[in-house]
Formats: C-alpha cells, sequence, structure tokens
C-alpha cells in the first residue's frame, strides 16, 4: 500500500535472492504493483557461504551506487548486515537503514 500511495514521487526497488529448495519464491506476489523494480540477486541466500556473500555484498553497492537509495529497508539478520555494509563508506548517501526481521520465507510443506 506505501508503495501504491508513493508511486511517482520515489522509486521503489525490491532486491530478491535465489530460495532455497524447500522455500517458496515470493517475487511474484510483487510483480503487478506500479512503480515496484524487482532486481534478482541469485547469490543472496539464507545459508551462509563466504564467496556468496562477498559477491552479494559487491552487488549490493554497485546497485545502492547506481539508485542512490534514500532508504533501504532489509528483513533479517543476514540481509540487514550486507545492507549495511553496502552503504560503508557512506557515499551511496542513504538517510538510514530500517532493519526486521519480519517477512521471512514460508517454507513448504
Amino acid at each position: 500500500e506505501t508503495i501504491r500511495q508513493l508511486h511517482g514521487r520515489f522509486e521503489f526497488y525490491l532486491v530478491v535472492g535465489a530460495p532455497l529448495p524447500d522455500e517458496m519464491d515470493a517475487s511474484w506476489l510483487f510483480q503487478h504493483i506500479p512503480g515496484l523494480h524487482i532486481i534478482n540477486m541469485p547469490a543472496m541466500r539464507r545459508s551462509p557461504s563466504l564467496l556468496r556473500d562477498i559477491r552479494t555484498l559487491r552487488a549490493l553497492k554497485k546497485l545502492f551506487r547506481q539508485i542512490q537509495p534514500q532508504v533501504v529497508h532489509t528483513h533479517g539478520a543476514k540481509p540487514g548486515l550486507l545492507g549495511r555494509l553496502a552503504l560503508l563508506p557512506r557515499k551511496v548517501g542513504a538517510l538510514g537503514v530500517i532493519g526486521d526481521v519480519l517477512g521471512m520465507p514460508r517454507r513448504r510443506g
């Protein structure tokens, strides 16, 4: 609802990673929202992997430099950490980071 209300005043980006085999891919839920850019980042996964996490961090840094977000909203501990690290040093210009653990993907079954 927030995106619909602010459409035209701000741009919104949803960065999604690859779901695990027993998880649902929920990005299709958001494809109908006008003004929302969905960015698939396959290296971003919930399970820890030093190489994938470094790739994700680099990809987030590049994305943040391109889009210059004013606010970064993350869901979960690992995305919160990567999102904050991707903003360092504060050359990106984001005013703040909002992080929570809500919205975790549901497991099938």
